[in-house]
């Protein structure tokens, strides 16, 4: 089972570099969130938190400060007063805050390229508790403005995580993706089923942003997991895909 979360979780982070290298492909609209929170909202989970991750490169003709730059991605973010430094270098720093139930992780990474150029990375994410929920939008909104530059626009992925306190079985969790495929009008492309969870991914014409993966448009996945240490099923619904290992 480790084995198979793990290439699960592989698979994720290949989807989410190919994301990085095809900013120009993407595009997402503000009530995107608004129709993956409201199809959500139907299954009848309770919401654990959101996570909004943004991702977005820049070439630059002379040398950044990495940190100068995470600290300035996280003024624009929140309170800095409260941050913590995970790591300082010269071509990386990664910064996080944790505030009431919300937190912010920023990484801004730099590679040399040809002559005085190199190559900026800069990645935002947010985890945000139920308490916050009417706030998808605003914290989207915040994440693309704080990652735009001239060159490109950031790449913005959405997932929210819910919660049953009882254990679902597999035909269950069946319906409940059935469900909220039928309220997006998505069609299933990619599957995976095994004892304990069930993981779809397909395209919704609701949603605008998508991913070509094997020639197929993919803008949205779910997946519905039971934990056997809490005695739960949980329920990922993502946008265009689930950036966390489940």
């Amino acid at each position: 089972m480790k084995r198979e979360q793990t290439l699960i979780y592989l698979v994720l982070v290949v989807i989410s570099i190919l994301l990085i290298h095809k900013i120009g492909l993407v595009k997402y609209r503000a009530d995107d969130v608004a129709v993956i929170s409201q199809a959500f909202n139907t299954c009848g989970a309770k919401l654990q938190n959101f996570q909004i991750d943004g991702w977005t490169q820049q070439k630059a003709g002379q040398d950044i400060d990495v940190v100068k730059r995470a600290e300035e991605i996280i003024n624009q973010m929140a309170d800095s007063r409260h941050k913590t430094v995970i790591v300082r270098s010269d071509t990386m720093a990664k910064m996080s805050i944790r505030q009431d139930q919300i937190k912010i992780g920023v990484v801004v990474s730099k590679k040399k390229l040809s002559g005085n150029s190199w190559q900026l990375y800069q990645t935002v994410h947010v985890e945000i508790g139920p308490k916050y929920q009417k706030n998808i939008e605003f914290w989207r909104a915040k994440v693309q403005t704080t990652l735009k530059n001239d060159q490109h626009m950031p790449v913005i992925n959405t997932c929210l995580v819910g919660y049953f306190d009882d254990k679902l079985s597999i035909s269950e969790q069946r319906k409940i993706i059935e469900k909220l495929f039928y309220v997006l009008d998505a069609k299933v492309t990619e599957k995976i089923e095994t004892d304990s969870f069930t993981s779809v991914a397909g395209y919704s014409p609701l949603i605008s942003n998508h991913l070509l993966v094997n020639g197929n448009k993919i803008n949205v996945q779910m997946a519905v997991r039971y934990q056997r240490y809490n005695h739960g099923t949980y329920v990922m619904i993502g946008c265009p895909v689930i950036t966390q290992e489940y």
